[in-house]
């Protein structure tokens, strides 16, 4: 299990988002962390951040943390505006700007 945290915005605009991720993350990536989780996330924000291409999401990873076992309390859902959760087989839990998603 990973855990990371990170900024994200478009690369047009000002504003920053904070985000963080629970799950699995290859380490095998070419390009580097930051272009490994924007694979994972686009589909989620590229309408509310108005994206026309993965190239135009911008990741600054904070931190990361593999084989984690600390991962978030119900509260944290309310701080980062995405936060995607991972856990093995079942299907994501994601939260934006503090709302589950379906």
């Amino acid at each position: 299990m990973t855990i990371i945290t990170f900024i994200y915005k478009h690369i047009n605009c000002s504003a920053r988002y904070y985000g963080k991720y629970v799950g699995y993350v290859s380490d095998d990536y070419e390009e580097g962390l930051d272009r490994e989780m924007a694979t994972i996330i686009y589909d989620i924000l590229k309408d509310k951040l108005s994206l026309q291409d993965i190239s135009e999401l911008i990741i600054g990873v904070l931190s990361v943390q593999r084989d984690g076992y600390d991962y978030f309390s119900e509260e944290e859902c309310k701080v980062f505006d995405l936060l995607y959760c991972k856990w093995s087989n079942e299907e994501p839990e994601i939260y934006i700007d503090g709302c589950k998603m379906k």
